[in-house]
């Protein structure tokens, strides 16, 4: 019994501590990969699940120079983000992976990249 309830006490902590990490942390670098002409996508992990399933990432879409701006938290084994450039707008979709529901699209986002530029903000 003593051993049971052990195990319920860390596995409750364990799962208070993984609702406790900010969403738009970058404080775990991960990778930034090229996202059309002159535009760079920053992935930052915000909660390394290693063995247990998917890592929780956040995505920032940025030029580097003039803005950042904080695109989405995602949990890789069962999501994604996508990106498609039209002129001078970038699309933007999260979505369910394939086989792991129906995958559906969560969430769609516009930016014209012009009025990011002008605006000169970085989150």
């Amino acid at each position: 019994m003593k051993k049971s309830c052990e195990f319920l006490i860390l596995v409750l902590l364990f799962n208070f501590l993984q609702g406790c990490t900010a969403d738009r942390s970058k404080r775990h670098y991960k990778t930034t990969y090229k996202n059309g002409d002159h535009l760079f996508v920053e992935v930052f992990t915000i909660f390394g699940s290693g063995a247990f399933g998917g890592d929780r990432l956040s995505e920032y879409l940025t030029d580097s120079i003039s803005f950042r701006k904080y695109v989405g938290t995602f949990d890789d084994n069962a999501e994604a983000i996508s990106y498609k450039m039209v002129i001078d707008s970038i699309y933007i979709e999260k979505y369910s992976l394939p086989g792991r529901n129906t995958n559906l699209v969560s969430e769609k986002q516009t930016y014209n990249i012009n009025s990011l530029k002008k605006e000169n903000r970085f989150e």
